[in-house]
């Protein structure tokens, strides 16, 4: 968290592990195991992989959707190093460590879109393989069973590509994909969307081989689904059609698709697990009890708090409010869920450690784009679903005017710019001006903006949030 060389390497690409190059976080199984939450999705794709090799079933097809950011690569770094290295599952989970351990003889493909040399394709061709099917070949020393198909640049048939898998142990790992069909498209390559097309055919024929022969395939896609609607991101939008026909062909059989991070809650705890080596909220007890006694001494103010002390004691040492605004820019904002979050958490834990502040929790209000140096990750200019352009830096000046330029002269100058700043953080997502039914009361502004530390120090009230609202709405 104290280097910031790291900030920009939240999410190693995985030929950066393969070839040896990333930082030793990624690299060390078991430094990577001890800061690597398990969320349900984790955990139950290590549950199936092993059941497949330990003879007990298992589902065997893994399509892994989210956006930039979502946590695709963190998880197949975490399958990655539980089949290289199964005795040090041991620092992940008990249960996983049981489940692995002894496990052994299991080979590993990375088929990894931006890397020729993991990935070969007719654009950049690797001694002399140029598809993904011939790659694989070669990597399973049958390359021979496909030579003809990836010299002419055809999908192998269905029993070509179950010869292949037969009599092997192997996980197929496969990351990047858009990124690879976006190169070939980008191309001046003769039919390169015929090309395509037969890479969508492969990855159908592909899943269906593994779930005939008890092997395992894993492919991340940066796109979401709600229901039978795909989204995708702003870069691969005109290849849509392709990535819909993908993901159809590997739901159709698997069953079922997956999300890295599934729940806000997960969210919490991947951030704690990365970000601290240790939460002991025993150290903090006494200074949470005054937090709780000044919610209860205030309900008038803060209104019912029977859920709040809870989620503060599950979330600790953030403030429950303070993931839910990240979540909220990064579904609204940003596209990035995980690597947002982690991202500007990190930059302001680091601000925190360096400042005379010693806050009891991390509030939403911490979160300053400006003076943490990080506009752009806030105010960007994006596409959204439907092909809209949301201009979100307009609201880079409205900030630095509203809130940044608040004259200290001003009465209780402190306390007004963080009431603001909660407050435009809470609502500029919606890129609405006018009120909105989901925008904070002034119940939830006065829980996002109480923190005793910082009331003590300048010797504020609870209540004179109140007379602040007042004069600012």
């Amino acid at each position: 968290m104290l280097d910031p060389s790291l900030d920009e390497k939240l999410a190693p690409e995985i030929d950066d592990v393969v070839f040896k190059r990333a930082p030793r976080i990624y690299l060390d199984p078991r430094e990577f195991f001890e800061r690597t939450y398990l969320t349900r999705t984790i955990e139950t794709i290590l549950v199936e992989i092993a059941r497949v090799f330990r003879g007990r079933g298992g589902r065997k097809i893994f399509p892994l959707l989210a956006f930039f950011g979502g946590g695709k690569t963190h998880t197949l770094l975490t399958i990655y190093h539980a089949l290289m290295n199964p005795e040090y599952t041991r620092y992940l989970s008990p249960e996983i460590h049981r489940l692995y351990h002894g496990l052994a003889g299991i080979k590993i493909v990375i088929l990894y879109g931006k890397d020729s040399r993991l990935a070969p394709s007719p654009v950049k061709p690797y001694n002399g393989v140029k598809t993904l099917w011939g790659y694989l070949g070669l990597k399973l020393g049958k390359y021979e069973l496909v030579r003809r198909d990836d010299e002419k640049l055809l999908c192998p048939d269905l029993g070509v590509l179950k010869d292949l898998l037969s009599n092997q142990r192997v996980v197929i790992l496969v990351d990047e994909i858009l990124d690879y069909i976006d190169n070939v498209l980008s191309s001046n390559m003769d039919n390169k969307e015929g090309y395509i097309r037969q890479i969508i055919t492969f990855f159908d024929r592909l899943a269906t081989a593994v779930e005939a022969t008890n092997n395992v395939l894993l492919v991340t896609i940066a796109a979401i689904k709600y229901g039978r609607r795909t989204y995708t991101q702003q870069r691969y939008r005109y290849m849509a059609g392709f990535i819909e026909a993908l993901i159809e062909a590997l739901e159709r059989v698997a069953g079922n698709i997956y999300a890295p991070v599934s729940e806000k809650e997960e969210l919490y705890g991947v951030l704690k697990k990365r970000l601290f080596s240790e939460i002991k909220i025993s150290d903090a007890r006494q200074e949470l009890d005054k937090l709780f006694k000044a919610y209860r001494e205030y309900d008038q103010i803060f209104g019912d708090i029977e859920n709040i002390v809870s989620k503060v004691i599950e979330t600790y040492p953030f403030h429950p409010n303070y993931l839910s605004i990240l979540q909220l820019v990064s579904e609204k904002v940003t596209g990035q869920r995980t690597r947002f979050a982690m991202r500007v958490s990190r930059i302001l834990l680091r601000w925190l450690y360096n400042s005379d502040e010693n806050p009891v929790l991390v509030m939403p209000w911490h979160i300053d784009p400006i003076e943490l140096g990080i506009p752009a990750l806030f105010f960007p200019v994006r596409v959204d679903e439907y092909g809209n352009e949301i201009d979100y830096s307009i609201y880079k000046k409205i900030y630095e005017e509203e809130i940044t330029g608040i004259s200290k002269a001003s009465d209780k100058y402190d306390l007004v710019k963080i009431v603001l700043r909660t407050i435009f953080l809470s609502t500029y997502p919606y890129d609405k001006y006018t009120p909105d039914k989901v925008f904070p009361t002034n119940s939830d502004i006065a829980l996002m903006v109480y923190e005793p530390s910082f009331f003590d120090r300048r010797n504020y009230m609870p209540t004179d949030i109140i007379d602040v609202l007042k004069t600012v709405i």
